[in-house]
């Protein structure tokens, strides 16, 4: 007659078992890239910084400050300042960026609204008061 340990038949069966549970959490678990992390604020202003220098006629000269992440809509508000087409800087206007919004307020007022981006002082006062009061 075979003897058979106990103890390690025991191991082998707890063993057994959880790596079929292991298998089967692996497989109903979705991969990790498809899990969404936490909201990334040094990400986000990275993206939405290169949005806004993607829609300049002179992406490089882009000079940003006072950034601010607003996670609730969610959007960036700071400033900009950018070379006008004399070369020279314009001065730091506010801008707006998001997924669904992009806008910066015009360095020479009307003559800058052409572009579809600009926006003129009284329209960016009422874009900065409802998504950037509350950006932190």
């Amino acid at each position: 007659m075979h003897h058979v340990n106990k103890p390690a038949l025991l191991v082998s069966g707890v063993l057994v078992t959880l790596f079929g549970a292991l298998f089967v959490y692996a497989s109903i678990v979705p991969p990790p890239d498809k899990v969404p992390g936490p909201f990334d604020r040094s990400r986000f202003m990275a993206t939405e910084e290169s949005a806004i220098r993607a829609i300049l006629p002179d992406p490089e000269s882009a000079r940003f400050r006072n950034n601010t992440v607003s996670a609730e809509v969610p959007v960036v508000c700071g400033e900009i300042n950018v070379r006008n087409s004399t070369n020279g800087y314009v001065g730091f206007k506010r801008f707006v960026s998001g997924p669904e919004i992009r806008k910066i307020e015009a360095a020479n007022g009307v003559e800058d609204r052409k572009f579809e981006y600009a926006f003129g002082p009284d329209e960016m006062d009422r874009l900065w008061s409802s998504h950037c009061t509350r950006a932190r």
